[in-house]
């Protein structure tokens, strides 16, 4: 295949997708921790992965076939809105039950060329996990905790930048920050009750605020 004058694998052109929205084309992949049960009876996670910024979600699941794999990626969608294309891996050993998946929730599916791991980009995001829940699971002395690391991990690696910029994964994503470490205190307690004095300072800081935006638009019009 021919790109910009020079000949191109096929497997590049899955870098190539029209993409216009966060969430609008992801990756699909399951990670197990090995023949370990969760304390809640979890042996796996479903692991989808945006194909614009690298955002990751997750769900845990007990069982792996097609119904559960399509009940785990429907509640990530509900909660991130619904993809047009999922891409899966062709050498994954639950190809099957992801291609049942697609169909049950009538999605548009792609799997790569065999062989072709660096395309499928959620697998970045499992050997991150890998990682980080090395160091989780020893701190915590048993390796059953691996969904509650999982998480932690989750929002660790959406909290970083997308690659060569300076904007967040989920500022991208879900339009916020997400702060890491994760800093908080029990000893204070956020009110919603304001004074007149509060008003006030905040109105003006608004004034302001508009005033200096109102100047840029100008001068960049």
């Amino acid at each position: 295949m021919l790109r910009d004058g020079v000949a191109r694998p096929s497997s590049e052109l899955l870098y190539s997708f029209p993409i216009d929205a966060p969430m609008f084309t992801v990756h699909a992949d399951l990670w197990q921790p090995g023949d370990i049960e969760g304390f809640d009876g979890n042996t796996a996670l479903m692991v989808i992965l945006c194909h614009m910024t690298g955002f990751a979600a997750i769900e845990p699941i007990a069982k792996k076939d097609s119904q559960t794999f399509a009940q785990a990626v429907y509640k990530i969608f509900l909660r991130y809105g619904m993809p047009h294309l999922i891409i899966t891996d062709a050498d994954s050993k639950f190809k099957g039950e992801f291609k049942d998946m697609a169909e049950l929730l009538k999605l548009k599916h792609h799997t790569v060329a065999k062989g072709n791991h660096n395309a499928i980009f959620v697998e970045r995001f499992n050997r991150f996990l890998n990682s980080g829940l090395r160091v989780f699971n020893n701190d915590r002395g048993t390796n059953r905790v691996f969904v509650e690391g999982a998480l932690t991990l989750c929002y660790a690696w959406n909290s970083c930048p997308v690659t060569a910029t300076d904007l967040s994964r989920s500022l991208l994503a879900v339009g916020r920050e997400f702060q890491f470490p994760i800093d908080f205190t029990s000893r204070y307690h956020i009110t919603y009750d304001t004074d007149e004095s509060q008003v006030r300072k905040y109105a003006d800081e608004l004034c302001d605020l508009l005033t200096k935006s109102r100047e840029i638009y100008e001068i960049l019009i």
